[in-house]
């Protein structure tokens, strides 16, 4: 049963991480999208 809950946990923290990556890179991408728009 420890074993197999450490390995969830780690599973779910993975997941976590590439979430916040994907939002990291979408709130990047807006930025770059504002910049583009006001400068053409």
């Amino acid at each position: 049963m420890y074993v197999t809950d450490r390995s969830s946990l780690k599973q779910e923290h993975i997941i976590l991480r590439i979430l916040t990556g994907l939002c990291d890179v979408l709130i990047l991408a807006s930025k770059l999208f504002k910049f583009h728009f006001v400068f053409t």
